[in-house]
Order: C-alpha cells, then structure tokens, then sequence
C-alpha cells in the first residue's frame, strides 16, 4: 500500500516522511511527462508507479547516491 511504502522509507531514517512525499510527487510527475512525452500509455497511475519504485528501494537507492555524490 502506499502509505506501507512510505513507512517503509521513513523506516530506514533515509528521508522524512515529507521528503518521501515530494520525492514520490517528483517522481510520479516525471514517469507522466515522460509517458505523454514518448506517446505511451502507462500500465498503472504514475502515482502507484512511484510508490512502487519507493517501496523497491530504488527511491531510497536515488538519494543515497545523491548523498555520496556531494561529499
């Protein structure tokens, strides 16, 4: 569920609760503009694509990266 997803993250002391939020908010609208850019349809609602990708790790993976790129 999203908001398990979300607790998940927080879990981890990775982000906030309200960073996960608007991290899963930038990615939901990327994977839209994306889709509307390539013409494409997607199978879910970027939303839950997000959220998914989150609950993966791939969200919490993105900002570890982002954290060892400025140190």
């Amino acid at each position: 569920s999203p908001a398990a997803a979300l607790r998940e993250l927080v879990k981890g002391e990775v982000l906030t609760l309200e960073t996960s939020v608007s991290r899963g908010v930038h990615r939901a609208r990327q994977l839209a503009s994306e889709a509307d850019h390539e013409n494409i349809s997607l199978p879910e609602k970027p939303v839950t694509i997000a959220l998914d990708e989150a609950y993966d790790g791939h969200l919490v993976q993105e900002v570890e990266g982002q954290q060892e790129a400025r140190n």
